[in-house]
């Protein structure tokens, strides 16, 4: 897995120096990527992952590939245990016991609605664990991204020659983008990062991903004023 905590911690310096994250944010994610990379690293020396995909269709990988046997549940498990340890440290009134206790008996069923984006049924499971819906969605989101990752990784997968795809989620996993950039000094293409697999792949230049809109003029963002190279 890419190593973000050692690129973080190699940034830090300069980030904090500029105020562009807090030590403490700095430090609770560096904690975070070290558990990430870990059961990363676990599942590349283990034989804990059965899976298939399908090379034919976009999305490639589909949730029912995935089988979660006893290993995988038990990885996936401890990386639970660290992510809400980590969290809890420094909000101590949140509560992620029912989460922790019942997670293994919903791994399958919570994997298949992220990667279909069922934010509804996200939304219910959130309630019923007594969890708000953005802590709920933290947790799982950075629980299932270096599974994803690996999963991704470990198919080598990329287009196909002739194969085009211009969607606004990804064409492995089929979840949303994290963010995109315009690289290349001469053409500026636009490229859209998965938020889970962290595949990249080209987009439209001026379209946004999310509702499609296509028209410029109508086309709103927010910039910093202080960084206008980061927009939204």
């Amino acid at each position: 897995m890419k190593s973000h905590s050692s690129y973080l911690i190699s940034k830090k310096e300069s980030a904090l120096k500029n105020k562009i994250i807090s030590p403490e944010l700095a430090d609770f994610y560096e904690k975070i990527f070290v558990l990430q990379e870990s059961f990363f690293n676990n599942l590349k020396s283990g034989n804990v992952v059965s899976f298939k995909t399908d090379n034919k269709d976009l999305p490639v990988f589909k949730p029912e590939y995935l089988k979660f046997n006893a290993p995988l549940k038990q990885e996936l498990e401890v990386l639970l245990k660290g992510i809400t340890d980590v969290i809890s440290e420094g909000n101590i009134g949140l509560d992620f016991t029912r989460l922790s206790s019942e997670f293994s008996g919903f791994i399958q069923e919570v994997f298949s609605e992220l990667l279909k984006r069922d934010f509804e049924a996200l939304g219910k499971r959130a309630s019923l664990l007594k969890l708000d819906f953005d802590e709920f969605i933290f947790v799982i989101h950075n629980v299932f991204k270096p599974l994803i990752f690996f999963l991704r990784t470990n198919t080598g997968f990329q287009l196909e020659s002739g194969q085009q795809w211009f969607e606004g989620t990804c064409p492995f996993c089929g979840y949303l983008p994290g963010m995109s950039k315009v690289v290349g000094a001469k053409d500026n293409q636009r490229i859209l990062s998965c938020a889970l697999c962290e595949h990249e792949w080209q987009f439209l230049r001026v379209t946004c991903f999310v509702c499609g809109n296509n028209e410029q003029q109508k086309q709103g963002f927010f910039e910093s004023t202080e960084n206008p190279l980061y927009r939204a």
